[in-house]
């Protein structure tokens, strides 16, 4: 639904032969538009995977990019694999076969499969909750939890990572990583003009707000951006550049160049550039650091999505099992 600007009506979007058509609900009050937009679909509207799924994506907008973005992309692969039937359609088998579909056919983990079928589900229930559909298919079906895993780099391991990085300029961009917990979207954003001698300012965190990383008293932060400028071309912008200054942001090359190195170092295959920030947050533990500093230092929204990952890996853990490396 929407407002047109040159006279404040409200619009809605209905399917019709495989066309979007727009179709006025005559007034300017928003609470009566829906109300006769409700109407207008239950008559004339085959709800449809593709129907639902646009309803549900436009209740999104006050939603995250990030968040719309994934949403976005697991509902159509759903409607890809299943066709866009009828959504009443879908029932509790069809949930299973595309579960296996997921895990035989695209080796997905049980996370990214955990991932999928949320969104999957969130669509169906508002779908229930607006009326479009009468139950849900999901009532018996059962979505696994995800998995808070004790996964992070050992002193050898990280040893191993960096000594098999050819590229000096590549080995201080894992460095750098390692060091501030940052991102790979953080990272491949910093610029030069964000970095002074007290912050390190990430514009690319999560949400698009803006976090800054304390440097002032990190002696080893700071060889290691001194470093990177050292390598490259003086007339660059940004932090994740080459010696001849091209940035280098594009075609997720820092996950796959952090990626061909791991396996260059015969690390184990489920790690990924997000250990390199888990290694960062399990040291901020082993130090004894507050989840509330730690929660700062990562750039979380709430102290619940650190404890989520990161509040039942204990000190003593730590100690146990790994010969830990003070980066």
């Amino acid at each position: 639904m929407f407002k047109r600007k040159r006279d404040g009506i409200w619009y809605t979007v209905i399917h019709q032969g495989g066309k979007r058509v727009f179709r006025s609900l005559k007034t300017r009050d928003e609470a009566k538009a829906r109300s006769y937009e409700k109407e207008i679909l239950t008559q004339d509207q085959i709800v449809t995977l593709s129907f639902i799924t646009d309803q549900w994506m436009d209740s999104l907008k006050n939603k995250s990019v990030r968040y719309q973005h994934d949403s976005r992309q697991f509902l159509n692969q759903f409607i890809k694999w299943n066709g866009d039937c009828l959504a009443d359609t879908i029932v509790h088998i069809d949930l299973v076969n595309y579960k296996h579909y997921l895990k035989t056919k695209r080796k997905y983990k049980n996370n990214s499969i955990g991932f999928h079928f949320r969104a999957i589900k969130a669509m169906f229930n508002f779908s229930v909750r607006s009326d479009y559909l009468i139950k849900t298919p999901f009532r018996n079906f059962r979505i696994q939890k995800t998995e808070s895993r004790k996964e992070f780099l050992t002193r050898p391991q990280i040893k191993k990572l960096l000594s098999v990085v050819d590229d000096e300029l590549n080995r201080l961009f894992i460095e750098l990583m390692l060091r501030t917990g940052c991102r790979v979207n953080e990272l491949s954003k910093l610029h030069f003009n964000d970095i002074d001698a007290a912050f390190i300012t990430f514009i690319g965190a999560k949400g698009g707000i803006p976090r800054k990383f304390p440097i002032l008293k990190n002696r080893m932060i700071k060889e290691t951006l001194n470093k990177i400028d050292r390598l490259q071309n003086k007339n660059r912008e940004y932090v994740l550049s080459d010696r001849e200054g091209y940035w280098l942001g594009r075609h997720n090359w820092l996950s796959k160049m952090v990626k061909k190195n791991m396996r260059k170092a015969k690390l184990p295959e489920s790690f990924c550039t997000h250990i390199l920030r888990a290694t960062f947050a399990t040291q901020l533990i082993y130090r004894g650091e507050s989840i509330e500093i730690i929660s700062k230092l990562l750039g979380h929204g709430s102290i619940q999505t650190t404890e989520k990952h990161y509040a039942h890996i204990k000190p003593e853990f730590i100690q146990i099992n790994t010969d830990y490396l003070r980066i």
